[in-house]
């Protein structure tokens, strides 16, 4: 089988995590033939080989829209296929690329996901519509996310659970003391790491908020969190009239937690809150989208579906996670066992959470040795690359001998 992976690594649920998935993904799965194709700049074709893939190239996005980059893929399609064979299966790693695919797919089969939620916003009420009226097979990331699909109106026979995967072998645990040493972190400093992706989705304010109250007294913990965080000016000029700067680190590479989870004492999950409009889309075979709106709502703050695969990262590497009660991580995280959750937008829960850890050695360690287990019993490339195998196998069946 011949496939084709479009990507678009601007979109949520398609940044460096899921590129860094791409990879292992193809790595375990030698008996299709694959091709990436980036939807995006040369910037995201760059960060496509950091995350170790090999793509063709690239297609750009007028207007940051990948559904104005139909005439471009069609010319690639026509181009490619005559000087090769044509592909079974076009693969989106994102709804955008999914309603891209399904527009230029001719009797080509289309497959989106695994997805995250809708972010909101003017294209996913379009973007929807696309992957509805087109019958496009979905793979949901988790059953909340399935949910908040199903809601909107998407034909549920389409829509399946696919949880992602992390490869625990590309984790260089050795580092542990060249990362620390880089954020000017003393072996005795508790370094708490702020994840997510996308990255602008995470809320650096909240964050600070919750350490600001431990580091004001004897305990060191320092936090650190990517540029692009929600309010890190704000949290930086908080921290610095509080006469502490040092607490917090600014460090671009923890967009790919791979390469910075050695380094961290725990994980911290705080997101901000949506200031979108949910997606308008009711089919009329479906009920309205209420959950939809409730998810997405400004109200709904962080309660709405974030990436898990930095959630996974952390746990592969055996870092404990502290976050926000989410639908989304109910499936992962078992509270005080293999990770710990506190309330939507209550700091003073999660400066309790980051102590009990920083305070209990013994805990780190169980929750820790819990964590791995989990993902290596539940998400591992292996497990992923065969339900994804099964996936391409019902979107494609094959066809029986003459």
């Amino acid at each position: 089988m011949r496939i084709l992976h479009l990507i678009d690594p601007a979109a949520a649920g398609g940044g460096p995590c899921t590129l860094g998935l791409v990879a292992a993904t193809l790595s375990h799965s030698p008996q299709h033939r694959h091709d990436v194709l980036i939807i995006g700049t040369s910037a995201h074709l760059a960060l496509a080989g950091r995350c170790g893939l090999v793509p063709l190239g690239r297609i750009g996005t007028p207007l940051n829209r990948p559904s104005l980059a139909r005439n471009a893929i069609r010319k690639f399609l026509r181009a490619y296929e005559s000087a090769s064979n044509r592909y079974d299966l076009l693969h989106a790693w994102t709804p955008g690329c999914g309603a891209l695919a399904a527009s230029v797919a001719g009797d080509r089969r289309v497959l989106t996901g695994p997805v995250i939620a809708p972010s909101g916003g003017r294209a996913a009420p379009l973007e929807i519509r696309r992957l509805h009226r087109r019958r496009v097979q979905m793979l949901c990331a988790s059953p909340a996310v399935r949910g908040v699909y199903e809601a909107a109106g998407l034909d549920s026979s389409r829509l399946a659970v696919l949880a992602p995967a992390v490869d625990r072998s590309v984790i260089a645990f050795a580092d542990r003391l060249r990362l620390r040493a880089r954020w000017a972190a003393q072996e005795k400093t508790f370094v708490v790491g702020l994840l997510g992706e996308p990255a602008h989705w995470v809320d650096a304010r909240a964050a600070v908020n919750a350490v600001s109250r431990i580091a004001l007294g004897p305990k060191e913990v320092t936090v650190v969190l990517h540029p692009d965080s929600a309010g890190r000016p704000i949290a930086q000029q908080w921290l610095a009239s509080l006469a502490m700067p040092d607490r917090l680190v600014v460090d671009e590479k923890i967009a790919e937690p791979w390469r910075i989870v050695p380094g961290l004492d725990a994980a911290l999950f705080m997101s901000t809150a949506m200031n979108t409009s949910p997606p308008a889309f009711n089919s009329r075979r479906r009920k309205p989208p209420g959950l939809l709106r409730a998810l997405l709502s400004p109200s709904a703050g962080p309660s709405r579906l974030p990436s898990i695969l930095p959630v996974l990262w952390a746990m592969a590497a055996g870092v404990p996670v502290i976050a926000e009660t989410c639908e989304a991580l109910y499936d992962i995280i078992d509270d005080g066992r293999t990770g710990l959750l506190f309330e939507p937008g209550d700091p003073n829960g999660a400066a309790q959470r980051i102590l009990q850890l920083r305070d209990d050695p013994s805990a780190r360690e169980a929750i820790s040795a819990a964590a791995v287990a989990r993902i290596d019993r539940s998400y591992s490339p292996d497990q992923f690359a065969a339900r994804l195998g099964a996936a391409y196998a019902q979107c494609c069946p094959a066809e029986p001998p003459p």
